[in-house]
């Protein structure tokens, strides 16, 4: 009972330790708000932009140092543009950036996930109309009542998108080795849900599938063609083969703390690509969503298919010979090319597989690893890949396949 009631408590008090003591939007009309960048950095660009926007992060550094070194200053990547022209509000690149007042070739508006509050925004142009003064000195003991983590970052898709790209420093360092609390930091068991460290589609989406699978891309992106891999919805799909798990391609792990999954100090935010426990365990990775010497996408004999996440739906021709290519029927196995001139169709042999209008019965047996034989109502066996019985109106006894 004990556990119940601490977890309960955690669940109560983990927005508070996560975001400090109130998550309330920055007031331009309460008493500490002075027109300084002190207040412009402490209580807008802190909790709003210095995740990224900090010494040694992303330009511009928006710390109380780097802001100073932006006045009158042009930006890097936008020629022409100067940042903070005191006195001018729409002379200041920094300030169109937050109100997105920007021509096509000045970028997007900032910050990326959620606009500034327009108070907010009106008391930063305040601070510019009169003079974008820096007449203060940061406070560098003001950090009792401060949270590690800036207002908003419990939001799932703020400190989610940062811990599956590794872009946060390592929460276990916080937040415990298997990340059940640790010190002042909230056992993230507290506020996720339970079966949440076991669940892919937790993290990693499931909007078109149960399964999880497509995943949604590390990078938040939805755009198809902007994603890293735009051909997992195929993979899963099944369609013409049966829905591929994660494992095909990639170490699949069995839960959040499996190392080198969310912890991966080498090649954060990346999906390594591992084909040794698939279909096609002797494949190479050639980048860029290209594969080769695969088993899937071959001809079915060996390990020479090729892919790219940019191929369109294949058809029968795509991969081994199919009913139309005639030229190509010799490079199949056995007697396929004498049986394809006789004019026998694929599903007199494999009818579980293919239909007989030519389309894939069953998914689960295509592209699978095995042969699978299927005489469907002709009377004929095969032992020892030897096949007797009636086919095409022709005997067979013992017929070497």
């Amino acid at each position: 009972m004990k556990k119940t009631v601490n977890r309960k408590l955690l669940l109560l008090l983990a927005p508070a330790l996560l975001l400090g003591c109130s998550e309330d939007e920055f007031d331009p009309t309460a008493a500490d708000a002075t027109l300084t960048a002190c207040t412009v950095v402490e209580k807008i660009f802190a909790p709003k932009c210095n995740d990224c926007h900090k010494p040694g992060g992303d330009y511009p550094d928006l710390s109380y140092d780097g802001l100073a070194a932006l006045i009158n200053v042009e930006s890097e990547g936008y020629p022409g543009q100067v940042q903070v022209v005191p006195g001018d509000p729409e002379a200041s690149f920094l300030y169109r950036k937050i109100t997105g007042n920007l021509t096509a070739d000045e970028g997007d508006p900032m910050p990326e996930k959620k606009a500034l509050p327009d108070a907010t925004i009106a008391f930063i142009a305040q601070w510019i109309q009169e003079g974008a003064s820096m007449d203060c000195t940061p406070d560098p003991t003001n950090t009792s009542t401060e949270a590690y983590h800036p207002a908003g970052y419990a939001e799932a898709t703020v400190h989610g998108y940062e811990m599956e790209l590794g872009l946060e420093t390592d929460c276990r360092q916080c937040h415990g080795d298997n990340l059940q609390g640790a010190d002042d930091a909230p056992d993230c068991d507290s506020c996720h849900q339970e079966g949440w460290r076991e669940d892919c589609t937790y993290c990693h989406g499931g909007a078109v599938s149960d399964s999880g699978a497509p995943p949604r891309d590390l990078a938040g992106l939805m755009d198809l063609t902007m994603l890293s891999f735009k051909a997992h919805g195929q993979h899963e799909a099944g369609d013409a083969h049966p829905a591929y798990e994660c494992e095909q391609c990639h170490d699949k792990p069995t839960d959040v703390m499996t190392p080198g999954h969310i912890f991966d100090d080498e090649t954060a935010g990346v999906a390594e690509v591992v084909f040794s426990a698939g279909l096609s365990a002797q494949g190479t990775y050639n980048g860029n969503g290209s594969c080769s010497n695969l088993y899937c996408h071959g001809n079915g004999r060996n390990n020479s298919g090729t892919a790219d996440h940019d191929d369109g739906q294949l058809d029968c021709n795509a991969c081994h010979a199919g009913p139309t290519a005639t030229t190509a029927w010799r490079t199949m196995s056995g007697e396929h090319s004498k049986h394809m001139r006789e004019r026998l169709a694929c599903t007199d042999c494999h009818n579980s597989t293919v239909n007989s209008a030519g389309a894939i019965a069953q998914a689960a047996l295509h592209v699978n690893g095995q042969v699978d034989l299927d005489f469907g109502t002709n009377d004929m066996t095969r032992t020892n890949n030897r096949c007797t019985g009636t086919c095409h109106n022709e005997r067979h006894t013992n017929e070497t396949w």
